[in-house]
């Protein structure tokens, strides 16, 4: 799990969260290099579907972006 944001120049209530899941480390990479510029948006990389299921129960994201074909099933029931 890696959390990364802009420089700290931006003050917390300013940046939007995103919550981005993938099994292909390329994919969470060229995520991260697209918004490492944007100080108002702050990206939290998962690598497995169950943890993004506890994170999104435990904080708030203004977005989830979920890899539907990865190795480990999601029960969207979980969502719920």
């Amino acid at each position: 799990m890696q959390l990364t944001s802009g420089d700290g120049t931006v003050n917390a209530g300013d940046t939007k969260k995103l919550l981005y899941v993938d099994d292909n480390d390329i994919n969470l990479m060229l995520m991260e290099g697209l918004l490492a510029d944007r100080q108002d948006i702050q990206i939290l990389t998962l690598q497995h579907s169950r943890e993004c299921v506890e994170l999104a129960r435990q904080q708030y994201s203004a977005l989830i972006m979920l890899d539907i074909f990865m190795p480990e099933p999601v029960d969207y029931r979980d969502w719920e």
